[in-house]
């Protein structure tokens, strides 16, 4: 990963160099190995250097083609560059770095090129003969592209809080963002937390010059069913297939890798297919199992899964205890990203695992990230299997599902997927009824939709691979790993992957008894039995009790009861003082639990940005919200 900025005034006039460098000088820590800037007329284009993949090594971007008058600069990796090197006139060599293959692409294909390209990146072009600046970003949204825009001016960089330091950008916030973040929903299509940034959706497109603006997508995704007649274990092999592709792409790097390991069925299927693609490499060069542990909380604990993978896989691995990383541990340092108020409530945890990596010499590290959403839309099981004929498989599954250990395991209950099949469920997004009726009012926007059609479980699958929750997520923690000297890589994250998944039948994702069903089938062979097997994972909600219960509730209700708080424009407080309570105390992590949490980053991302003191003692009438937590 790197970052980019540019500064394109469409009127011609000179840019100030002092103000560019400021504004790059923001992403300094995307760019471990360096900064070079591209100055020309009326135009900065700048490139912060995190050298991950062999061939770019030593690159210094943005790159350019003289005799075109073309100037590139890329954020991301290729995981198709064999297929661009064979599409290519000429066919460049196997040596050139990433960015220069899509210098390649551009002079080849032009605008056109985003659609050929695969993998996490974003893309900002200056194409001089043509007065043309072309951005794009990728089919997921992995890399992100933040920009202003007016007659004058256009500004783009990696992150939003790199173009508020110039003078034409306010950092009056987006109403209707906060809003829709206690709604628990993505920004509205091209929009950011600052009402004066836009963000390029994924998968699409922008182009700038002085005929006006364009923007496309660029890529769609494919939702029609897999074809109905593959056995369940042709969709298996297909499935572990794409998968290992997906790990092997992302283990392309200059040096040895990591992987951020648990004892779940997603992150121990990445290192076990990691170290499958290692087998004959270096021992040096085997991925490490990067791990948290427990020593107190002990039922959270899950060493013996970890430790049949390491064994049968011949892992080298580090680990470090967990038990003191509760949420807001150490508050007057708890990390807030500059761009949004979204923050994990295990942020310690991911902090020492990317240290821990680091520290090891490795700059990649692969996660079981997002494995989950793939196989949601679970519901639709029953429905699928009597929609392809298979009526015996149905009753036997059905009959499965009535066991009283299949019962307890997670997934679509038998009831739900009878009344499914039935016809009687439809897709209906949870109502937010802890808004306030301002926050109801700020409600505008649109989110990008989805195809109509779409059974209810296929819709759910949908928001859950391609909803923009997933994609800013996953770029602000990305942000927050390169802050340590890590590349955050995710193979579950894969376009080839998601587009399998989303046409999956339910079946293949959900068997009574048996959440993740096709993965568990696929990983045969390849995981401990123990562990492919397992039916019930761990939650790390002690250790949230544990913080904002028994040692942060000070903290947090300095935070939610503070005389600037910016929450009860937007949640009821009678809401919020009736549910979560309730919800801690029942050990679910439902939406009273959620809101609560954000209402809590919201004010320490609030203080931040005004330069405050966290101020860490109770406050009259803190009861009121934190009494119910004991």
């Amino acid at each position: 990963m790197s970052g980019l900025l540019l500064i394109h005034h469409r009127d011609g006039r000179p840019v100030e160099r002092p103000l560019a460098l400021r504004l790059l000088t923001a992403l300094d820590h995307r760019g471990p190995d360096g900064r070079d800037v591209c100055w020309e007329p009326g135009t900065a284009l700048g490139h912060q250097h995190f050298w991950t993949t062999p061939e770019e090594i030593g690159e210094r971007q943005p790159l350019g083609d003289a005799a075109r008058g073309v100037h590139l600069a890329l954020d991301g990796r290729l995981d198709n560059r064999e297929e661009l090197i064979a599409a290519l006139p000429g066919r460049p060599g196997a040596d050139l770095s990433d960015a220069a293959l899509v210098l390649r692409a551009y002079l080849a294909w032009g605008e056109e090129l985003f659609g050929r390209l695969l993998g996490p990146l974003a893309v900002v072009v200056l194409d001089l003969q043509r007065r043309r600046v072309v951005c794009g970003r990728d089919a997921l949204g992995d890399r992100t592209l933040f920009y202003y825009l007016d007659r004058q001016l256009l500004a783009v960089a990696s992150e939003a809080h790199a173009l508020l330091g110039h003078p034409s950008v306010s950092s009056r916030l987006d109403e209707a963002t906060v809003a829709r973040f206690y709604a628990l929903r993505a920004p509205a299509h091209g929009a950011s937390f600052f009402a004066d940034l836009h963000e390029l959706p994924p998968a699409h497109g922008l182009s700038v010059d002085s005929e006006g603006v364009r923007q496309w997508r660029h890529w769609s995704p494919r939702v029609d069913p897999r074809p109905r007649r593959r056995s369940d274990a042709d969709h298996v092999a297909e499935f572990r297939s794409v998968l290992r592709e997906s790990v092997r792409c992302r283990l392309r790097a200059d040096g040895p890798s990591a992987v951020l390991m648990s004892g779940g069925l997603d992150s121990t299927s990445v290192a076990a297919l990691a170290a499958r693609e290692t087998a004959d490499a270096d021992p040096r060069r085997r991925p490490l199992a990067v791990s948290w542990v427990f020593d107190e909380l002990t039922s959270i604990d899950e060493r013996p899964y970890m430790d049949a993978v390491v064994a049968a896989a011949d892992l080298p691995t580090v680990r470090f205890t967990g038990d003191d990383a509760w949420p807001l541990a150490d508050p007057d340092t708890w990390p807030s990203h500059p761009d949004a108020p979204l923050e994990g409530l295990f942020r310690r945890l991911r902090q020492r695992a990317y240290a821990a990596a680091a520290g090891a010499g490795r700059r990649v590290l692969l996660t079981g990230e997002y494995g989950d959403n793939l196989y949601t839309g679970h519901v639709d099981w029953l429905s699928d299997l009597v929609r392809e004929g298979r009526w015996l498989a149905a009753g036997r599954a059905l009959l499965s599902g009535l066991r009283p250990e299949d019962r307890r395991a997670p997934g679509a209950t038998v009831g739900d997927a009878v009344v499914r099949a039935l016809g009687g469920r439809r897709y209906e997004p949870p109502a937010p009824d802890w808004l306030t009726a301002e926050a109801l009012a700020h409600l505008d926007g649109e989110d990008e939709p989805a195809p109509l059609g779409l059974t209810a479980g296929r819709r759910e699958r949908w928001d859950a691979l391609l909803d923009g929750r997933g994609s800013q997520a996953v770029a602000l923690e990305t942000a927050n790993a390169a802050r340590a000297g890590v590349e955050l890589r995710r193979p579950y994250r894969d376009r080839r992957l998601v587009e399998l998944c989303l046409g999956l039948p339910a079946h293949l994702v959900f068997r009574p008894g048996w959440l993740k069903w096709i993965l568990r089938q696929a990983m045969a062979g390849i995981l401990p039995e123990a562990v492919r097997r397992r039916r019930h994972g761990s939650s790390l909600f002690p250790l949230c009790r544990r913080g904002l219960v028994e040692r942060e509730a000070a903290t947090a209700n300095a935070l939610l009861h503070s005389p600037t708080a910016v929450w009860p424009r937007y949640v009821r407080a009678d809401w919020l003082a009736a549910a979560h309570p309730r919800a801690l105390a029942e050990q679910r992590q439902g939406a009273a639990a959620v809101i609560a949490w954000r209402c809590i980053c919201m004010e320490l991302w609030s203080q931040r940005r005004r330069g405050e003191a966290l101020v860490a003692s109770a406050m009259p009438g803190a009861e009121l919200l934190m009494v119910g937590w004991r």
